[in-house]
């Protein structure tokens, strides 16, 4: 596997263990997973009479709660492209290179390093967005137990 697959594997591997490792984050996800299934599926006659208006509220607040989550994943989502983009092209890898020149730096293996400095880069920038966006999220993360 070449030097930059092996980053993007291992950049996909440390989001895995940042998921995994992170109570309040897995908590958002699968809360923003089920609050869509919930507004998805109908309710039956007999929840909708076992619930009353309750039913309308969690509905509403879940659909609520899944906005914001959403929102947030887009704003993550957004910094990470943004900054992404921003790296691509300062490590002068979106096109503006020739063929040789690719080749070149392939060989000198200046290309790997370039890929790995944007991953570096993708996965700051996710790590910033989800602090800001998150604050909690890595609070949990960074604490180990006694």
């Amino acid at each position: 596997m070449s030097a930059g697959g092996q980053a993007v594997t291992r950049a996909g591997s440390r989001w895995a263990a940042a998921v995994i490792d992170n109570p309040s984050l897995m908590g958002t996800l699968s809360l923003a997973a089920g609050a869509l299934l919930g507004v998805l599926l109908p309710q039956s006659e007999a929840e909708e009479a076992a619930l009353a208006g309750v039913a309308g509220q969690v509905r509403e607040t879940a659909a609520g709660l899944a906005h914001d989550a959403r929102d947030k994943g887009s704003e993550v989502a957004k910094s990470v492209i943004d900054a992404g983009t921003t790296s691509v092209h300062g490590h002068g890898l979106a096109g503006e290179k020739s063929v040789g020149a690719l080749v070149d730096a392939a060989i000198s293996g200046d290309l790997a390093s370039d890929a790995k400095q944007v991953v570096g880069d993708l996965l700051q920038a996710g790590d910033d967005a989800i602090r800001k966006n998150l604050p909690d999220a890595h609070d949990h993360s960074t604490s180990k137990p006694a």
